[in-house]
Parts: C-alpha cells; sequence; structure tokens
C-alpha cells in the first residue's frame, strides 16, 4: 500500500473533504441562528 502512489494521493484529499465538510455544516449552523 505504502508504494501505491495513490493510495496515498488519495489521503489528503480525503482529509481536506472531511475538512470541507465541517465547514459547510458550520456554516450552515451560523446562517440558521
Amino acid at each position: 500500500f505504502r508504494s501505491n502512489p495513490y493510495c496515498y494521493k488519495g489521503i489528503p484529499r480525503l482529509k481536506t473533504g472531511n475538512e470541507l465538510l465541517k465547514v459547510s455544516l458550520k456554516l450552515e449552523k451560523s446562517l440558521h441562528e
């Protein structure tokens, strides 16, 4: 798995996607308040 470049590239992309999801959820909450 470590020698696979695609697997390594996929990890940061997943992390940023998760962060974006959190931010969008926070924005939604602040808009509703």
